[in-house]
């Protein structure tokens, strides 16, 4: 058992063989992420596309998708008056969100330096 243990201590297999060559772990686990990530991409954009249609113009440059989290949507407001606007519509928004299958049970909103004006 130990000389087994020492072998792969020693030894430093570059990738798995397989029969049409060599493939790095590298490979493997980069296009299993980057599937996941595009997948997370994709949603987010199609709530952003959402959220782009179902608020008016005026609302957009004040506000920024975060992310979603446990069936959390955050929602990063510049201003408490846009804010509470958005908050006095989150009951329709979420109803909304729920007739296009978005995974969000309740949105959260902060205020954030990172979006601005204009």
């Amino acid at each position: 058992m130990n000389d087994i243990v020492t072998h792969f201590a020693k030894s430093k297999p570059s990738g798995v063989r397989c029969a049409r060559g060599t493939i790095s772990i590298g490979n493997i686990l980069g296009s299993g992420m980057a599937g996941r990530i595009s997948q997370s991409q994709k949603r987010m954009q199609t709530l952003n596309d959402f959220w782009n249609s179902a608020l008016p113009a005026d609302f957009l440059p004040h506000l920024r998708l975060a992310g979603i989290k446990d069936g959390c949507l955050l929602v990063e407001v510049n201003s408490s008056s846009y804010g509470y606007e958005l908050f006095l519509r989150s009951h329709d928004l979420l109803k909304q969100m729920r007739e296009h299958h978005f995974p969000v049970k309740r949105i959260q909103f902060v205020f954030g330096d990172s979006v601005r004006c204009g």
